[in-house]
């Protein structure tokens, strides 16, 4: 590094063991800083030391000085980045992931401000006296840059307060879809985390979404779907389309099966053989689609079972109920018609070689869309957004910044 600089160290630095969000290997991250000139580097992967023996093998063997800590998210919202000073930091920082890794389902983790300093609710169980401020760690409050400034002023006593002399705001300049926009996930009913619900009709879904549009008072929104999430956004553009921009639909079709006129579905008798497998054995047939979505060499054996640990194992799979209605409607949906009728732009990204809506479904569409782009992303399959994150997100950007 030039003398005219002063030494640089990265603070809070996330690898592949993070899954969909960081992307590079914990030994490529400290061969790079090495070669930047970096003078440390702090490997802060979120709840987890997973990355840190590589991390230390590959530091020793170029010198670097790496400092090893955690990303945390608490329950009440509040992201800190926590940095060990020493081997006792280490420690206790080890057990704070562990209690909060432990007291939720595998795949997530539950920490709380009770565990180390002043609870969020009068009367909330305390963690153990010995992590009670964390000793020997440093913390890094993160600023959510949506939150409001009487929120961010409590966060930060909050922090001030259980960290005395050990507290710093990050303050990142980092360049990412939410900087110009605001993110909203929303899980449709029976999947992720929304609760279970009578019906599974297409139509059930797109007025879940529509309410949820009036709800949160949604205007110029850009609605990017998914999968079935596809035919949910078509179905629900009429009622929508004062309120979007745009629209973002991914490895999706408007007709889930083949037809004679339409050859870019799923066989007839395919979808109504998986029907029944999934009356059998739910476990073992959503285990074989979930294989199904990636293409061969589209990841190494250490990215797969990370996602098998985030999104599998993890209990976000859709309520068995859910699953089985869903497929039935996908079934019998054909939404081909409402596809001249949507006039907002519209872009559709489509893994190459997705085996569960072929790439064919985004060309048929593209071709009858008013005003439609199409990306296929090569070597990719039914969801590229998880295997090349980088790359997607730099389609959905450039597409954002063009409306």
């Amino acid at each position: 590094m030039s003398a005219i600089l002063p030494a640089y160290a990265e603070l809070h630095c996330l690898s592949n063991f993070t899954f969909l969000t960081g992307a590079s290997h914990p030994e490529e991250l400290v061969e790079r800083a090495f070669n930047l000139g970096y003078a440390s580097l702090a490997m802060t992967d979120e709840c987890s030391l997973a990355g840190v023996v590589r991390a230390h093998v590959e530091a020793k063997k170029h010198g670097l000085h790496l400092i090893l800590g955690s990303e945390m998210t608490l329950a009440c919202g509040l992201k800190l980045v926590l940095l060990a000073m020493n081997r006792e930091g280490y420690g206790n920082l080890a057990e704070w992931i562990t209690l909060g890794r432990c007291r939720a389902p595998k795949g997530r983790y539950d920490v709380r401000r009770a565990d180390i300093g002043a609870p969020l609710t009068p009367g909330e169980p305390s963690g153990p006296a010995h992590l009670r401020g964390l000793p020997d760690c440093i913390a890094l409050f993160v600023p959510d840059h949506h939150a409001g400034d009487a929120l961010l002023n409590a966060q930060a006593a909050w922090v001030a307060a259980t960290f005395p002399q050990r507290a710093w705001i990050a303050l990142e300049l980092l360049h990412r879809l939410d900087d110009d926009c605001r993110l909203i996930f929303l899980d449709q009913r029976g999947h992720g985390g929304s609760s279970t619900a009578a019906g599974y009709t297409v139509q059930d879904f797109a007025g879940d979404l529509t309410a949820f549009f009036e709800q949160m008072s949604l205007d110029g929104a850009v609605l990017i779907g998914w999968s079935m999430g596809v035919q949910v956004a078509l179905q629900a553009f009429s009622s929508l389309r004062s309120r979007v921009a745009g629209l973002v639909l991914v490895g999706g079709t408007p007709r889930f099966t083949s037809a004679k006129d339409y050859p870019h579905g799923q066989p007839p008798a395919e979808v109504k053989a998986l029907a029944l497998r999934l009356r059998r054995d739910y476990q073992k047939t959503m285990g074989e689609f979930f294989r199904r979505m990636f293409a061969k060499g589209e990841m190494d054996q250490l990215q797969y079972q990370r996602i098998v640990h985030e999104i599998v194992m993890g209990g976000r799979s859709p309520d068995p109920d859910a699953a089985r209605e869903s497929l039935q409607i996908l079934s019998l949906v054909d939404l081909r018609d409402k596809l001249a009728l949507v006039d907002r732009p519209v872009l559709l990204v489509h893994g190459e070689l997705d085996a569960i809506c072929p790439a064919g479904a985004s060309a048929y569409m593209a071709d009858r869309l008013p005003k439609a782009s199409l990306d296929i992303m090569q070597g990719c399959g039914h969801a590229p957004f998880m295997t090349r994150p980088e790359q997607f997100n730099e389609i959905v950007g450039s597409f954002l910044a063009g409306l």
